[in-house]
């Protein structure tokens, strides 16, 4: 039986799934199977596949398409190692992979899965060293108990590269497979199950390859599409927060609860679940929130005990249906990249300044106008930034950015600096000068803390009160 099973579900990788297959082959660790699932391609994929003469190789063809995580089930399945490692069908492994990996796994028995640090790359195999670009930092990230690595998905969503994990087959067997309902969200949702029960870590090197398409090609490509699907997959994904059993793993999840008076009754977990989902910005939480107190509503138990704990009722249910936007129906801009792209600077303020939203711009003004601001990012939607805080007359002391080739230069006359040049600048306001702002927050957050500064974060939609 072979130690380790490498999973790859392939589709219309012609291009990639050699040199995808050639990065298994190379490993220093070879007890290993590779079972890939070609999902029907229509190009030369299956044609690059059987190129290679190693009886270690198992491919199975589908003769429809049936989606990634179904063939990866499928995989999962049959495979005989003790181990699973994914492998997407245009990613990489560096030789040491798989060793390091099983090393780990075998020496950390209380651990149930293993991912690494990643190297992202282009069409070409090169290294990406463009420091803005979305994925260049999103999977550097520490370690961190099940508890708080639990609290980051809730908040702030994914940050783990799916094809650096190596996990237990045996912890398969006991959460079950991916759900193969989610395309864009499935790991996640896997990551979510794991951590309810069993502790992960990342190994601090670059041992996989994530490539990055170009035009956005990839199955996770930011496209009107897949965020439109995202966003709906993590409205029933959270649900998985409703399987916390105690009182204490749930403040161990949330410790920001501990400071509340909140009731301590299991019971009433989904329902304080819920409440912190609709105090977020994010619609997919507020659905999934509105949702469970809908649905935790028709319990009369449940009802009682909110009732006793919070004086919560139905006619508290029905006020939160109205106020609480769900479904971003009053929002004219549902998607922001497309708001990055096209909407300049004066629509964005011509829209803001003939609608309600005013107020909320003004009320920001007269209680911040005097404080001092640096911008965090010096990506594309900066300048958009600069422009409004220059046009409330706003004082900018400069813009941070990580890429250190943009050090020094400047964006409407505001100078950018390393991070490390926080220190001096001492600015009383942080604002991320991104779209995505939950994946930049947590990396500011960290400096902050890192660096004991005295500074609030702002996110440049509170302006407008911007879902």
């Amino acid at each position: 039986m072979p130690k380790v099973s490498v999973i790859i579900a392939s589709y219309n990788h012609e291009k990639y799934i050699g040199y995808t297959i050639q990065s298994v082959l190379n490993q220093t660790f070879q007890d290993f199977e590779i079972i890939i699932v070609d999902d029907n391609s229509s190009d030369n994929t299956v044609l690059e596949i059987k190129k290679f003469n190693d009886t270690r190789i198992n491919l199975i063809e589908n003769f429809y398409n049936k989606g990634q995580f179904e063939n990866t089930n499928t995989a999962i399945n049959i495979a005989k190692g003790k181990y699973i490692a994914i492998l997407n069908s245009d990613d990489a492994f560096t030789p040491e992979k798989l060793e390091k990996q099983v090393t780990c796994l075998e020496s950390a028995k209380g651990t149930a899965a293993v991912f690494t640090l990643v190297d992202v790359i282009d069409e070409d195999n090169n290294k990406i060293k463009d420091n803005g670009h979305f994925y260049s930092k999103i999977f550097d990230q520490k370690n961190r108990t099940k508890e708080q690595w639990l609290n980051y998905f809730f908040y702030y969503g994914n940050c783990l590269c799916h094809p650096s994990v190596m996990v237990k087959k045996s912890i398969h067997e006991e959460i079950g497979l991916y759900d193969s309902r989610f395309a864009q969200l499935a790991d996640l949702d896997f990551w979510m199950k794991l951590c309810l029960k069993h502790d992960i870590y990342i190994l601090q090197e670059k041992l996989t390859q994530f490539r990055i398409r170009n035009n956005e090609a990839n199955t996770s490509g930011d496209t009107i599409q897949t965020q439109t699907r995202s966003a709906y997959e993590f409205s029933q994904l959270y649900k998985n927060y409703l399987n916390i059993t105690s009182i204490e793993e749930y403040f161990k999840i949330f410790p920001s609860e501990q400071k509340l008076n909140i009731a301590q009754e299991p019971a009433l977990i989904p329902f304080n679940t819920a409440r912190l989902a609709i105090n977020t910005k994010s619609a997919a939480h507020r659905k999934f929130g509105l949702d469970i107190l809908f649905h935790l509503m028709s319990n009369s138990k449940i009802k009682k005990m909110a009732f006793e704990h919070y004086s919560f009722s139905n006619s508290d249910l029905i006020k939160l249906t109205a106020s609480v936007d769900a479904l971003n129906y009053n929002t004219q801009f549902r998607n922001d990249k497309l708001l990055n792209e096209l909407v300049s600077y004066c629509d964005l303020e011509k829209y803001f300044l003939n609608s309600s939203k005013k107020y909320d711009s003004e009320k920001f003004i007269k209680e911040h106008g005097d404080k001092e601001f640096c911008l965090w990012g010096a990506g594309a939607f900066a300048r958009t930034v600069v422009s409004i805080l220059k046009n409330k007359k706003i004082k900018i002391k400069g813009i941070i950015d990580n890429n250190s080739a943009k050090t020094d230069k400047k964006i409407e006359n505001i100078k950018i600096y390393s991070p490390d040049e926080l220190i001096n600048l001492k600015p009383d306001i942080i604002i991320p000068a991104v779209l995505h702002t939950e994946y930049l927050l947590p990396q500011i957050e960290d400096f902050i803390a890192d660096n004991n500064l005295s500074v609030q974060i702002c996110n440049i939609f509170d302006l407008y009160t911007y879902s």
